[in-house]
């Protein structure tokens, strides 16, 4: 008998009788159609959708319905079972489409009623689903497509279209749930309600799937029976979403542990939104949107890290951490991440809505707008009801309006340096006796605020920070670093007086540059400047006095003024053109220069000398805080009847010539007295 024959012969066989053998059969109507009376008899049913496999009978089990996909009832009563052989069920087995049109529900929950994995190939179009899918416990779901099709609307794997969840677990109580996988299936929701995956599983663990269209991609909301704990969600797109993943607290339960890596949020009004999920690791996410995302990463907890996502733009926020449990321990990193801001918009938020909460590091992070200096926009901001304690290292913030801005709850502090410093290798950076550390960038040290230092800081008694050059800096809470000259003096890279920051009395700053001062008409080089008082204020005279030079530099106008009646102060002094309160009758009268002197340092006693540029010199004194007139100072004094009158306090023996009367007089201590008539 030729091959060709015997194949033949097998495959018309039926309705063998006592015939041990191979019979292949070509569709499920076929199988039921078959009579088996042997336990040896074996089918095989072939399929080009990967739904065939080897099916035999089993003639001691006479109750097992028909399910399609594992069991099948003959046409004799003889239930046909599939032999799976370590193979994953496949939902086109117990009856899928996958045309898109077909509601494949009962086929694909048939398949994950019957086995622990179950396997979606590749549809026609797309496995249309209209109401929840129950998944058991440590059951695992796979599929043939994911990114492949993520920008084709009609070729995702499965489509929802229902308005609750896709898939859930089979308890009432969705706490129950435990190890559950998703590999390499794409979802698409409907844009209303509905929820891709939901209730609280513990140990789930997603990769390589696509979620579209959903209300939310992921819900992983802890109920009553238990936390969620352990998640991993890797590799995974969520697109066009109100909310990628999210999760809620209720009834005290948590989620905690998790880990979200290497996952894409595009054009999501939210990415994450994780309340009360301490132990998470988010790293490696890309976050991205057109204009349509509001907030990329919201998360509350402790012990967490936020570490190298990409968030572009921020549009609105970027990354926002809130402290929700009242223990008052962050112990939460964020660093590496690069936030690109827009105008109004804020990179990294931190808050505290319970109470005070320390052990919190934002480090390393680079938010940028990417497109010049944003009106409005903040780098890092700092909110909610309580003060957040923690340090601020070596964030690259450019081109935003506000760099750090700490509101009415101040606390945040600041260390390390600013950027565009040279890195020294090798360093492990300054680490001060309370524990901040600066950063190992080289340069001049930018300010470090220690929560709780006062005055200076120092790592030891008498201690400071050194740079490379040998330079001491030390630094207090209100100014930059203060160049130490030695433990009693500091060196400014300005020559002015210092004008912020608190010093005690004694304290000497010398002038790196020094600078000149005019004073009483004569000019000085500034040594630098002695501390009078101890606290914060800045008032020449009274909490500074200048340190000048032994030798004057030369003496020159300490004012130009327009009104001689408005110098207060002793010293050399010039006018502008035509004064006023300018001697009358001088000639010319344009400029004057002079000078004037206070007795005993009073502005109300004044003797006041000028010259007109002729050469001509006046006088006129002040008493009292009244001035008296000017009268011309010659070989002898003479004026008016009215100018003599106006001396002020005139010295006995004074001699005056009167122009009017054409007489010598003098005053005699009491009267003017004449002694000659021309």
């Amino acid at each position: 008998m030729t091959l060709t024959k015997t194949q033949q012969f097998v495959q018309d066989a039926v309705k063998p009788s006592n015939f041990n053998g191979l019979i292949k059969q070509g569709t499920i109507a076929q199988l039921r159609s078959m009579s088996p009376v042997s336990s040896d008899l074996s089918v095989v049913y072939e399929s080009t959708d990967m739904g065939g496999g080897k099916w035999t009978p089993d003639f001691t089990d006479t109750t097992s319905v028909d399910t399609t996909g594992g069991v099948l009832v003959c046409a004799n009563g003889v239930r046909l079972k599939r032999q799976f052989g370590g193979r994953a069920a496949n939902v086109v087995s117990y009856g899928a489409v996958g045309d898109g049109v077909a509601d494949d529900t009962a086929a694909i929950q048939a398949a994950l009623d019957n086995h622990r994995v179950v396997f979606f190939p590749k549809p026609k179009w797309r496995y249309k689903v209209t109401s929840s899918l129950k998944i058991n416990n440590y059951t695992m779901i796979y599929g043939e497509q994911c990114f492949l099709d993520q920008n084709t609307l009609n070729n995702q794997t499965v489509y929802y279209a229902g308005t609750d969840c896709l898939f859930t677990t089979t308890s009432t109580d969705p706490g129950s749930g435990v190890c559950i996988q998703m590999r390499n299936v794409s979802v698409e929701g409907n844009n209303s309600t509905n929820v891709a995956m939901t209730s609280a599983i513990q140990r789930l663990s997603v990769k390589n799937c696509l979620f579209r269209h959903f209300d939310i991609g992921i819900d992983l909301t802890a109920y009553a029976v238990s936390d969620v704990v352990e998640t991993v969600i890797s590799e995974c797109y969520f697109i066009q979403c109100n909310t990628g993943i999210r999760s809620t607290s209720t009834s005290g339960k948590h989620n905690t542990d998790g880990i979200l890596s290497n996952c894409f949020f595009s054009n999501c009004i939210t990415g994450i939104n994780l309340d009360t999920a301490p132990g998470w690791l988010i790293q490696g996410n890309h976050f991205y949107g057109l204009g349509v995302s509001q907030q990329h990463i919201v998360i509350s907890g402790y012990l967490l890290k936020i570490l190298g996502n990409y968030i572009e733009p921020a549009n609105q926020r970027g990354i926002v951490y809130k402290m929700t449990e009242g223990n008052g321990v962050c112990n939460a990193i964020i660093a590496d991440n690069l936030v690109m801001v827009k105008s109004g918009e804020v990179g990294i938020t931190l808050m505290s809505l319970v109470g005070e909460a320390d052990g919190l590091i934002v480090a390393d992070n680079v938010i940028n707008s990417g497109t010049g200096l944003t009106t409005g926009s903040i780098g890092v901001s700092v909110e909610g009801s309580f003060r957040v304690y923690g340090t601020l290292l070596n964030n690259d913030i450019n081109n935003v309006e506000t760099k750090v801005s700490t509101g009415a709850l101040g606390s945040i502090r600041s260390g390390g340096f600013e950027n565009n410093y040279y890195k020294f290798r090798g360093s492990n950076g300054i680490e001060l006796s309370n524990g901040t550390r600066l950063s190992e960038y080289f340069g001049k040290p930018t300010p470090v605020q220690p929560f709780g230092s006062q005055g200076f800081v120092y790592n030891q008694a008498g201690g400071s920070v050194n740079d490379i050059g040998g330079w001491e800096y030390r630094v207090d809470l209100t100014t930059a670093w203060k160049k130490i000259v030695s433990l009693d003096r500091q060196l400014l890279d300005s020559g002015a007086m210092p004008t912020t920051g608190s010093f005690t009395a004694g304290d000497t700053i010398m002038n790196d540059t020094p600078s000149i001062l005019t004073l009483y008409g004569v000019k000085y080089v500034i040594q630098g400047w002695k501390r009078i008082t101890t606290g914060s204020n800045h008032v020449l005279g009274t909490d500074w006095f200048a340190m000048p030079a032994v030798d004057p530099t030369g003496i020159i106008a300490i004012q130009t003024i327009s009104d001689l009646n408005s110098l207060s102060v002793a010293g050399w002094f010039k006018t502008t053109v035509n004064p006023t309160n300018a001697p009358a009758g001088s000639s010319p009268t344009a400029f004057f220069q002079g000078i004037q002197f206070l007795s005993n340092g009073d502005p109300n006693y004044i003797n006041q000398l000028v010259f007109d540029t002729s050469g001509n010199e006046y006088k006129r004194t002040k008493s009292a805080g009244a001035w008296g007139s000017w009268y011309k100072v010659s070989s002898r004094l003479e004026g008016t009847t009215a100018q003599r009158n106006a001396i002020i306090s005139p010295a006995e023996g004074q001699d005056f010539y009167n122009t009017e009367t054409h007489a010598k007089e003098y005053w005699n201590g009491t009267v003017w007295k004449t002694l000659t008539t021309n």
